[in-house]
């Protein structure tokens, strides 16, 4: 515990942590787990505490509520009863006061009942108000459309007529009794209605008797008053009427009779909906209920039930936010107690462990960890005892004793790694040595291989199996060839012979010569190559420009190599530092198959390839990268590589050069308009900044058709030059050629600017509109010479052209060559160009041939190692 966790890298516990002593490392151990074991234990207590309090709740208000309903259901039954037996008593008391005559229609009732005047009718609703104070009865009469009434007193409710899709008329014409309450003005009315019928059984009429309960709430109020020390809450009635009467408190238990009951205090909006949609039901709702005097709103639980028969809603009420305030107190005492018990339990532990272990430690292990620190080994130490300390000493004791034989057999072993390390480098010396003398002997055989592949396939009239055979060996033998220079280069820079060159050389050049090596491969796979040089960049350094162009070639040689498809594309950029260099950065992009993190983990590791599978898919030996990362900490910058799978790769790089502003200088040519025709935007914006550079005036078209419209309209001035790319959707660079010749005739310069091989067959005889060509990708002096040859009138052009004459025709050449395989290859190869050729087979027959011919050789060839005279003293002979 002397060290704080880690997890991921990350301290668990804060740094204070560390500097504590162990003892109050245990108590604030002890503390945190006793908090912990606390706060679990206090959480889950009230999680069983309120569970337990409000299932209880709930059965507490669900018993309140059946009780009233009980009570409110033996009321209403007796009510129902005795409204009964006055209903038949009216229909006994009818016919007599109606003069003892009887109705067989609907109309004969209605005329009886005006016959016999309103004071016999009352005679017989009399007698029912003698019997029962509250009651009252009215007469009514079936018509088409329901029930009219034709006679009642003045007090019955308005219930002057019963539509037909009433209750009451439904169960009237269907003959049996239907009863119901209302409630009207504050108070619950029964109502009791009677079918009446003629002798055929037919129904004519119905009676109606009411009996007004205006002592049912009252008694309800006296009754829950009663039983208020067994409710858990309130117990409400709610009417569940129709209209703005919906939903209105009729009745709280525990408020005075003479206090208005507001529905905003006791029935909230979200209570009036709920009660809209469900019968029956539990909720819980929070609102402010001002006649508690609440101040803010609070939890209520809440149950209800609809009673049919008076179509009210009995509810049984509870505040839960003080039935828990109980609660709380309870597990806020119970928290308390545990954490004090805790504490003493904690303390106690403590004292027990500061005495029995850490004492022990303090005093007889730790004095001697720090000994052994120091690096004082033959300390005593008391391994008496059979405790864990004792034990504990013991292991030091060993632990001790193991250390002093480690340091004594670490002495021998540096002793004899010394000498391991002096024959290592001796074994590198003579690794290197041998590699460096076995140079010429391996490559001159393979450049034999090469170079006579070469003239068989040229020369010689061979069939397809034979040409087969022979374009194997020529290939397979450049491949040994560059396994071989890796391998050289390779040992050469890992024994620190290698050294850099300092010359001024032109970007450019480095960027044309590149393209020259790749344009056969691009074209043979269709791929695009393209540069990207900011035009900041100054056009010429000085530094080695071989390995600056090796490093160039291994990048963009293996980009093309893992491309199938796309595009692979050269930015240059840099800066001006503080150490007066130039720092230029160059990236590789490519679109190929890309590497996972794994597979880069193993690049620029000397013989490894992103997995065991690359080298037989796509050949090579892996150090062209490791001689590429070497080079480039050689000119004092790094090297980089982002990859993903199946998207590309990007290889980057920097080097330190020094720059000469002297020869930075560009001529501007302000005058000429050129326009560059190309569907690539990449290709248009990259040869426009180009020409911008040279001080030209450029326009740009994405198409033949925009570039026609573009020309139209400038016939008066046409441009000087058109840039016109060869593969182009639509209309392509030949067939806009050809428009453009008819439409300008030579007024301007057509140039050509592709990366197809335009040698190629199937253009041949294609290209004679064109006055230059560009092959792609573009450099900045290529774009120099082509204007000054456009503008100055040079005949030299790059469009293909027949050209019978030979490149080395008239040339005299001496070649001082001891291999005779090489002297034969030498003959042929410069025959073929057209020189005349004279061998030598050292250096001594070289200057007797010089002599013989006065010295009239054009050109001397000479070989370094060969017999008798060596090519280095004949060529200082000669000189």
């Amino acid at each position: 515990m002397g060290e704080a966790f880690e997890t991921n890298g990350k301290q668990f516990l804060p740094g204070w942590f560390n500097h504590l002593g162990l003892p109050y490392k245990f108590l604030a151990a002890a503390l945190l787990v006793a908090s912990f074991i606390v706060l679990l234990g206090g959480s889950l207590l009230a999680i069983v505490i309120k569970n337990r309090i409000d299932s209880n709740l709930s059965k507490h208000l669900q018993s309140d509520l059946q009780l009233i309903k009980s009570n409110i259901a033996v009321r209403l039954d007796q009510q129902n009863n005795e409204l009964s037996i006055l209903s038949n008593r009216f229909g006994v008391l009818l016919p007599v006061h109606l003069g003892e005559k009887y109705a067989d229609s609907a109309k004969s009732l209605e005329t009886l009942a005006h016959s016999a005047g309103a004071e016999a009718l009352q005679g017989a609703s009399g007698q029912l108000v003698s019997q029962n104070s509250r009651a009252s009865a009215a007469i009514y009469v079936a018509t088409s459309s329901g029930f009219s009434r034709i006679w009642g007193r003045f007090d019955v409710p308005e219930n002057s007529f019963l539509f037909g899709n009433s209750p009451a008329a439904i169960a009237l014409l269907a003959g049996k009794p239907y009863s119901d309450t209302q409630y009207q003005g504050k108070q619950f009315e029964m109502r009791y209605f009677l079918p009446l019928r003629a002798p055929g059984g037919e129904i004519i009429g119905a009676t109606l008797v009411t009996k007004n309960l205006d002592r049912f709430v009252s008694d309800l109020r006296a009754t829950t008053h009663a039983l208020r020390a067994d409710l858990a809450g309130d117990i409400l009635l709610i009417y569940a009427g129709d209209g703005i009467n919906f939903a209105t408190p009729i009745l709280v238990s525990s408020r005075p009779v003479d206090e208005p009951i507001l529905a905003e205090n006791w029935v909230p909006a979200a209570l009036g909906n709920a009660l809209k949609k469900i019968n029956h039901g539990e909720l819980t709702l929070s609102w402010q209920n001002k006649a508690l005097g609440q101040e803010a709103p609070s939890t209520k639980r809440i149950i209800f039930e609809k009673i049919e028969p008076l179509n009210t809603y009995i509810a049984a009420m509870v505040d839960t936010d003080t039935s828990f305030a109980e609660m709380r107190k309870i597990i806020t005492w119970l928290a308390l107690g545990c954490l004090l018990i805790f504490a003493m339990v904690g303390g106690a532990t403590f004292w027990l462990l500061q005495k029995l272990v850490l004492q022990p430690i303090q005093s007889r292990i730790l004095p001697t960890l720090d000994a052994m620190a120091a690096g004082k080994l033959s300390n005593h130490i008391d391994i008496n005892g059979h405790d864990e300390i004792a034990k504990v000493n013991q292991q030091l004791e060993c632990l001790q004793n193991r250390l002093a034989f480690d340091l004594d057999q670490g002495a021998a072993y540096r002793i004899l790694q010394e000498k391991i390390e002096v024959e290592l480098r001796d074994m590198a010396n003579a690794r290197t040595t041998f590699l460096a003398n076995m140079s010429h002997e391996i490559r001159t055989p393979l450049n034999a291989v090469i170079g006579l592949t070469y003239l068989l396939l040229e020369k010689c009239k061979l069939n397809y199996r034979e040409r087969d055979y022979v374009k194997r060996i020529n290939t397979s033998g450049k491949h040994l060839l560059q396994l071989v220079n890796d391998i050289l280069d390779f040992s050469k820079i890992d024994a620190g012979m290698m050294s850099l060159e300092k010359e001024v050389f032109k970007l450019d050049e480095v960027l044309d010569n590149l393209s020259t090596l790749f344009r056969g491969r691009v074209q043979e796979k269709q791929l695009v190559l393209e540069y990207i040089v900011d035009p900041d960049v100054p056009s010429f350094f000085c530094g080695d420009t071989l390995r600056l162009s090796q490093i160039l070639i291994n990048l963009v040689g293996n980009a093309i190599k893992f491309t199938p498809k796309g595009s692979i594309i050269v930015f240059i950029h840099g800066k001006k530092m503080d150490n007066g260099k130039y720092c230029l950065n160059c990236r590789v992009q490519d679109s190929g198959i890309g590497m996972t993190p794994e597979q880069r983990a193993k690049l620029f590791k000397a013989f490894s390839q992103g997995n065991q599978s690359t080298s037989r898919n796509y050949g090579g030996t892996g150090l062209g990268l490791v001689i590429s990362k070497q080079l480039v900490e050689l000119m004092g910058g790094h090297i980089w590589v982002d990859s993903r799978p199946n998207v590309g790769s990007i290889f980057g790089f920097d080097v330190q050069l020094e720059t000469t502003p002297n020869l930075n200088l560009i001529k501007q040519r302000t005058e000429i308009d050129i326009l560059v025709v190309d569907d690539s935007e990449l290709a248009r914006t990259v040869l426009s900044q180009m020409l911008k550079k040279q001080g030209c005036r450029v326009s740009t078209a994405n198409s033949g058709d925009q570039a026609i419209d573009l020309i139209r309209e400038r016939l008066d001035k046409p441009f000087d030059i058109v840039i016109l790319d060869l593969v182009m959707p639509g209309m392509d660079g030949i067939e806009l050629s050809r428009h453009l010749r008819a439409l300008l005739g030579q007024r301007s310069k057509l140039v050509l600017a592709t990366s197809s091989d335009i040698h190629a067959t199937p253009y041949e005889g294609l290209f004679e509109n064109f006055d230059e060509t560009l092959e792609k990708p573009i450099t900045a002096s290529g774009i120099t010479d082509l204007i000054v040859r456009l503008t100055e009138g040079s005949a030299d052009s790059s469009v293909p052209v027949d050209n019978e004459s030979l490149p080395l025709d008239g040339l005299r050449i001496l070649v001082a060559e001891d291999v005779e395989t090489n002297q034969v290859l030498m003959n042929d190869l410069l025959d073929a160009l057209g020189a005349s050729v004279e061998i030598a087979g050292h250096g001594e027959a070289a200057l007797m041939k010089l002599e013989l011919f006065d010295g009239k050789f054009d050109l001397i060839l000479m070989d370094v190692q060969m017999p008798v005279l060596d090519g280095l003293e004949a060529t200082r002979r000669i000189r």
